[in-house]
């Protein structure tokens, strides 16, 4: 966003902060700016008890000029680029006799530098207020303001044209100002703030509406956050009460078990098994002769009869 002033009575006001010294020594103003008619009005006055001490504002011949102890005029007519953002600034050094530069951006052409006249310091004033919008009685600014600043140095033309302006906010604070005003508000109830935190904010509003801001503008500040990593001490612990246990396998004994009674059911069809069948210790009917190893069990086709030993048997047990 930005912001519109109307030329008919739009205007804020800010505090000086910390800029009340700077018409004293040496100084730089930008402004990204889009002026909408060829008229008298005020892009920033900084006053002293009602005093202008220091100045910039477009006239109705086509120039813009730049006044702190006298005044110089733009080089170039900004009536031929009406309605189009450019970025006009203007810097000196400290001391008297000292030449202004003149600097101006525009969209597809870039940055000229032009040195005009020479204007002394301010000697010994401080201001206490800055407006932008009205700048003598009944002259008020009719254009679109997306961002404005002030330095206190002399900024080079190598330095303004490597910043990179044209094209966010943070190139602008990257240049170190002394107060920077962003018009990107999105409601004109939201007070404009110096964003150094030097306290040149806004204290009294007349009108403005808000705009669009320059094509490929960012006109917010990237925040940046340094992350850094917690060191930590890894702290070995103690054991004081540990108990040890030995393990091993415990030992067994196979207990053998004895059949005492047998009970022969009457079988069906069986089918012959191969089923090995140890037996070391065990009852046998009285005829059945015990070999060790496995045994052989043959039948016949048939229902075979099975004879039923009533009651207990002795069983013979052979060893070996």
């Amino acid at each position: 966003m930005a912001r519109a002033f109307d030329g008919v009575d739009d205007q804020i006001t800010f505090s000086a902060g910390t800029t009340a010294l700077i018409a004293r020594g040496a100084v730089t103003y930008l402004v990204y700016v889009r002026f909408k008619s060829n008229h008298r009005g005020g892009l920033l006055s900084g006053t002293e008890t009602g005093t202008r001490k220091m100045g910039c504002n477009p006239f109705d011949n086509g120039h813009v000029f730049f006044a702190v102890n006298g005044s110089v005029g733009s080089n170039f007519d900004y009536s031929t680029f009406l309605n189009e953002y450019v970025i006009v600034g203007y810097g000196k050094a400290s001391g008297n006799g000292a030449t202004v530069t003149e600097h101006l951006w525009r969209s597809g052409s870039g940055w000229t530098h032009t040195d005009l006249g020479t204007i002394d310091a301010s000697a010994g004033s401080t201001i206490d207020a800055w407006v932008t919008g009205l700048f003598d009685s009944g002259q008020l600014l009719h254009a679109d303001i997306a961002v404005q600043a002030l330095y206190a140095s002399k900024l080079s033309n190598a330095a303004i044209d490597a910043a990179g302006l044209q094209t966010n906010l943070t190139a602008w604070n990257s240049l170190t100002p002394a107060a920077l005003w962003s018009f990107n508000q999105a409601s004109v109830g939201t007070a404009v703030t110096d964003l150094t935190g030097g306290g040149a904010d806004q204290t009294a509003l007349t009108g403005t509406a808000v705009a669009d801001e320059p094509a490929g503008f960012t006109n917010s500040l990237n925040q940046v956050v340094t992350l850094g990593l917690q060191s930590t001490t890894d702290t070995p612990f103690a054991v004081t009460g540990a108990k040890y246990a030995t393990l091993g396998l415990q030992a067994t004994t196979d207990v053998p078990f004895a059949i005492t009674a047998v009970k022969v059911a009457s079988l069906g069809l069986i089918t012959t098994l191969d089923t090995p069948l140890a037996m070391s210790i065990g009852p046998v009917p009285p005829d059945a002769s015990h070999t060790s190893g496995p045994q052989r069990a043959t039948h016949t086709a048939g229902p075979q009869r099975a004879t039923n030993y009533s009651g207990p048997q002795r069983a013979t047990s052979y060893r070996g």
